[in-house]
């Protein structure tokens, strides 16, 4: 049995990380799919999606795919510890600069778009339950940016993250919904 958090996630690390390359593609493709397929991508004008690392699950498609269909497109920039994530309008032509977490990020001076203006954020994680628990990589950031937003939360992810009764606690914004490989599971 799993005891802490800190222990869960290490799990949940390695086992998205065993992912082979060209599984990890065609899963990441699917799972992009089945987002793009769906009426909760077809009717948000505005997005905000994430820098995914290796691991995790691609949004290259759906950025792409954002910009061919003239939705307002928001990425984040890192803020310290503590902080709620800064939501940044990209465009195909933005430059990205090194961001604090390894990933690229659009540059500060960005225009900046508010939570409340989101129809539709797309998140990372480490794991996700059938009760809409998300586990995240312990930061935060999320749960602080979203708390008072109306926006779908919907998680990108590989079905082999799903871990049965993760933990939750008061602060936890649960989501609305996880699209995989497997397709989109409204919760």
């Amino acid at each position: 049995m799993i005891q802490t958090k800190t222990q869960l996630r290490r799990l949940l690390k390695t086992r998205r990380a065993q992912v082979p390359r060209a599984q990890h593609q065609a899963w990441s493709r699917s799972a992009q799919a089945h987002l793009l397929s769906s009426p909760i991508w077809k009717y948000a004008r505005s997005v905000a999606l994430y820098h995914p690392f290796p691991s995790e699950v691609s949004t290259a498609l759906l950025l792409r795919a954002a910009w061919a269909d003239q939705k307002r497109v928001a990425l984040p920039i890192t803020p310290p510890m503590g902080q709620p994530l800064r939501f940044v309008q990209v465009h195909p032509e933005t430059p990205r600069v090194p961001g604090p977490m390894g990933t690229q990020e659009p540059p500060a001076d960005s225009l900046h778009v508010l939570a409340e203006d989101l129809d539709l954020v797309i998140l990372p994680g480490l794991g996700w339950d059938s009760t809409g628990t998300r586990m995240g990589y312990g930061g935060g950031y999320y749960d602080r940016s979203f708390a008072t937003s109306s926006a779908q939360r919907i998680q990108l992810a590989f079905a082999l993250q799903e871990q049965p009764g993760l933990p939750r606690e008061n602060h936890d914004l649960p989501m609305h919904g996880v699209v995989t490989e497997r397709g989109l599971r409204l919760l």
